[in-house]
């Protein structure tokens, strides 16, 4: 679909920039070498409560304690910025009288070795008893335990003072361990080459190319050329649009169908906002190799002040076997947060998120209310 970019800790697609995941161990090892850098151990713990009135656990309304540790090493300096972190989430359902553990690890590195370059890479692994709670948005959701591993590489190079190319590779993988069901993936790589034709206006040529599989069987592929725009409506606002034809290729089918991405963005005055929509082929959803997905989405953020933060996110989607497929999956989400830093080492955070998706012979229907209190606690 895109690219992503978090707003107040919700992960939403953006085309606004690219971010990519794991390269080599050559990227990381250059880390160190940057004039004063500051070492930092990444330590906390969260104490979580939640009330869910479809859990996995118990099929029905569920009680849930969680207890995350974290840890983890970050290193910033003025040209490398490196957080590598694993988190454990040990969850004890009351109703069920079981206890799950979920893992989650996250890798991110920038680095601008010259004037000219930047380097960009993100990973997320994934290992979880309820794949519905995944961060992933426009795809189906469905109640299994599951693998999802997300990696991203973006290298951007200034051509000249109004030329900037840039290279992507992007991976995503998920396997739905409901049903034997294989481990499904997709790779993307893509280029582009944008020029800056005024103050508020750059235009860009773009070539994505994408690899769809089950197993470690090469099931679909596309290739896509599209014109890109980026336009500074004010001071702090942007509009991004991404548009042009893709060819979807399987067993000998061929099928030419227009994509679309776009976003408005606007960040100023401690209020982030997003939003985006369009339509793709996406991939590593867990039921299909290949899917295509409509999507809309909004998130935003605003810091009310040092100690008290807001957020909210919402979005509709749909989506069905490639190429034109009928829809086998439709749905909302919508969620609500409020954060408290009452100290500098502890905060506190309450949430409240909705699912909803409508049930067909392929996807299984959702519908779900959750709401959760957490204490937070992290060595400064």
């Amino acid at each position: 679909m895109g690219w992503s970019r978090r707003i107040g800790g919700v992960a939403v697609l953006s085309r606004g920039s690219i971010w990519f995941a794991p390269a080599g161990a050559g990227l990381l090892f250059a880390a160190v070498a940057g004039a004063s850098p500051q070492h930092r151990a990444v330590l906390g713990l969260a104490l979580e409560e939640r009330v869910d009135d479809g859990a996995l656990a118990s099929g029905g309304a569920e009680l849930m304690s969680k207890l995350s540790p974290e840890v983890g090493y970050e290193l910033k300096s003025e040209q490398r910025d490196l957080t590598a972190a694993y988190d454990a989430d040990l969850i004890h359902h009351l109703v069920a009288g079981n206890v799950g553990l979920d893992h989650r690890g996250r890798l991110r590195y920038r680095d601008e070795p010259t004037e000219r370059l930047e380097l960009h890479l993100d990973a997320t692994l994934y290992r979880v008893e309820d794949s519905s709670t995944l961060p992933r948005f426009g795809v189906a959701r469905t109640q299994s335990a599951a693998l999802w591993l997300k990696g991203e590489l973006a290298l951007d190079y200034r051509l000249s003072h109004r030329d900037t190319a840039e290279l992507g590779y992007r991976t995503e993988a998920t396997r739905l361990y409901a049903n034997g069901l294989p481990l499904t993936s997709v790779h993307a790589l893509a280029g582009e080459v944008r020029r800056e034709v005024g103050r508020r206006l750059e235009l860009g040529v773009r070539y994505r190319a994408q690899l769809f599989t089950a197993g470690l069987t090469p099931r679909a592929h596309t290739h896509a050329v599209s014109g890109t725009l980026r336009f500074t409506l004010a001071r702090h606002t942007f509009l991004a649009v991404d548009a042009g034809p893709v060819l979807f290729a399987a067993s000998g089918l061929r099928s030419v169908t227009p994509r679309v991405g776009a976003e408005l963005g606007y960040e100023a005055r401690g209020v982030e906002l997003g939003v985006v929509g369009g339509r793709d082929y996406v991939g590593a959803a867990g039921f299909a190799t290949a899917i295509w997905a409509d999507y809309v989405q909004v998130a935003a953020a605003w810091k009310v002040s040092r100690a008290v933060s807001l957020n909210a996110a919402g979005g509709l989607y749909r989506n069905g076997v490639a190429p034109a497929g009928p829809v086998d999956a439709q749905g909302w989400g919508a969620g609500a947060g409020f954060e408290w830093r009452f100290a500098k080492e502890l905060s506190a955070e309450l949430s409240y998120n909705r699912i909803s998706q409508l049930g067909t012979a392929a996807v299984p229907g959702l519908s779900r209310n959750i709401a959760s209190a957490r204490l937070t606690y992290r060595v400064p």
